[in-house]
């Protein structure tokens, strides 16, 4: 069945057009298999664990995930020109044998094998500015320039932190930029791409002292490697799950249980 045609702002260039459909991540990134949707604020409020979606509802996306969010110039120059280095990294993680788990099972090391850096984590960003709004490369010229110029390299890493990690499994999310606090008053703005096996969440304006390191940073990539570099890398990965809508929340599910048992604590009485 052709898809429906869908108009509006390329997350990328800024055009106003026809948009086609954007896989997050690609398609040939295992996500061409039917999904479930659901709305955070759904999940939040429903009084469930964050993971029994029990009666909540769903959009089902019959191809993977993904939205009408790129013209078909942009869809077509990223999936040219960035898509084959990340599905390669995909692939070596899951078949090639050298993902290899740390003895506490909460860290893994995976040497990439000629792949070209650059395109990986520019597909990356291609991604963020996919389930961020159509506003987000306005507001971020810099990652619209990078991503459009595939000859490209070089960031400001005092604007932007990229971090990666492995992801083991649980509540997938692909959130837009939103300013996540703690205790201590301090406050992080962050948006998340879960993108099996993999997850990833980019930091606007990282304060690199003091921010909890869940992933392991990569932005150096585009600030020690040319565009056109292939080689061999080794990444040593954190291995995180997500049991919950909220960004930045790694908790385990024994975690979460135990803060909303003690929660019970201080409900009123009815």
């Amino acid at each position: 069945m052709a898809r429906k045609k869908v108009y509006g702002k390329c997350h990328i260039c800024g055009a106003e057009g026809q948009l086609s459909f954007e896989h997050v991540p690609p398609r040939r990134a295992n996500n061409d298999k039917a999904v479930k949707a659901y709305k955070a604020l759904d999940v939040i409020t429903s009084g469930n664990l964050p993971w029994d979606v029990t009666g909540l509802k769903s959009k089902i996306m019959q191809s993977g995930a993904g939205d009408y969010t790129l013209c078909i110039s942009c869809n077509s120059f990223t999936g040219t020109k960035y898509v084959k280095d990340y599905i390669e990294a995909v692939n070596q993680t899951l078949y090639s044998g050298r993902l290899e788990v740390l003895k506490d099972n909460s860290r893994a090391r995976i040497g990439f094998l000629n792949l070209n850096p650059v395109n990986f984590a520019k597909e990356v960003l291609a991604m963020f500015a996919s389930v961020n709004s159509p506003n987000f490369c306005e507001g971020h010229p810099e990652i619209r320039n990078l991503v459009l110029d595939d000859k490209k390299s070089g960031i400001d890493m005092d604007k932007y932190g990229l971090f990666m990690y492995l992801y083991r499994g649980g509540m997938t999310r692909n959130s837009g930029f939103s300013a996540v606090g703690s205790m201590n008053g301090s406050f992080v703005v962050v948006s998340e791409v879960t993108a099996f096996p993999f997850g990833f969440y980019l930091v606007h304006k990282p304060d690199r002292v003091n921010i909890t390191k869940y992933g392991t940073e990569i932005t150096g990539i585009f600030r020690d490697n040319e565009y056109d570099a292939v080689g061999d890398y080794l990444f040593e990965l954190p291995i995180l799950e997500q049991n919950g809508p909220l960004p930045f929340d790694f908790r385990t599910r024994t975690e979460i249980e135990a803060v909303m048992k003690e929660n019970e604590k201080y409900k009123p009485e009815k």
